[in-house]
């Protein structure tokens, strides 16, 4: 998460809400800015089965569902690992996922 975020504890219920585009603010009202890798690749593949418990395609489709009625603004879509950091580190209110983290500055783990 970003360093902006307050929220150092995300539960299981409200991480899939998140990185389905239904839970759009942090509890201080603050919005929520969801990162992504690329939908075919293999750490999205690998977060959407074992951390949220869906494929892939249904990430896929909650997010173009929320962006064509207008409710959401779509997930910041990256290609590599190091550019979902970077995209994190630099905009507020932001979440993604990588497989390890080290301590690294403008960012927070849970």
């Amino acid at each position: 998460m970003n360093a902006d975020v307050s929220e150092r504890e995300i539960s299981e219920v409200r991480t899939r809400a998140i990185f389905a585009g239904r839970l759009r603010q942090w509890g201080d009202g603050g919005k929520i800015r969801v990162v992504m890798l690329r939908y075919h690749h293999p750490l999205h593949l690998q977060f959407c089965n074992q951390v949220l418990g869906v494929f892939p395609r249904q990430i896929q489709r909650s997010w173009e569902r929320a962006m064509f009625s207008g409710t959401a603004q779509g997930p910041i879509v990256v290609s590599t690992i190091e550019d979902l950091m970077k995209a994190v580190r630099s905009t507020p209110g932001a979440i993604g996922y990588v497989e390890e983290i080290t301590e690294a500055e403008g960012v927070n783990h849970v």
